[in-house]
């Protein structure tokens, strides 16, 4: 007799079949759970590294899009400044000391208007509608001082007192534009 045979035997005299089912069900139930739980678990791997990679793709977009919208607000508070002086010395009765014409201030200041209307209108997309409002207002401003500039046979007063309330504007305008900014860039705690 075989040592298989002295076990079959050993298994049969004790009620072998029940015993061996068991082990055998036993054994192939681990087999299965463990098969699933692989499964399941390559299945939450690649949904984990999904969205670790989306999240790494919103993140990379949202750092793009905070760097092009602090770049535009560079660009703009700049020609702002520049249009704030050339509307200061457009003004009329003026009389500056850096010794251009009225038609030269008239120049530099539709330069610097330019400049604003382009980085307002041209980017308008990349950055926050409040910032885009305000912008489309300096601009009604300025343009109003480009028109108010005065005809030389009128009376310069009324021109005077047009223009010192629309330097007033672009100045509250300005200060409008640089709160909208200072919102966008800085988290709400560090605003002053």
């Amino acid at each position: 007799m075989t040592t298989l045979e002295i076990i079959l035997s050993l298994i049969t005299g004790f009620g072998g079949g029940a015993v061996l089912i068991f082990a055998l069900s036993s054994w192939l139930g681990k087999v299965w759970a463990n098969r699933i739980l692989e499964k399941d678990r390559a299945r939450y791997e690649k949904e984990m590294e999904d969205f670790r990679q989306r999240g790494a793709k919103q993140q990379f977009v949202h750092q793009l899009q905070f760097e092009k919208e602090f770049d535009i607000y560079y660009k703009l508070w700049g020609r702002l400044i520049k249009l704030g002086r050339a509307a200061d010395r457009f003004r009329p009765g003026l009389h500056t000391s850096d010794g251009k014409s009225p038609e030269e201030h008239m120049k530099d200041f539709k330069t610097a208007y330019d400049g604003v209307d382009e980085i307002v209108y041209l980017y308008r997309p990349f950055y926050a509608p409040d910032v885009f409002e305000c912008g489309k207002e300096i601009l009604s401003n300025a343009s109003s001082v480009y028109f108010n500039h005065g005809d030389p046979h009128e009376d310069k007063r009324e021109h005077w007192k047009k223009a010192r309330e629309n330097m007033k504007n672009i100045g509250d305008i300005v200060e409008k534009i640089c709160s909208a900014i200072r919102e966008r860039i800085w988290p709400e705690k560090l605003v002053v």
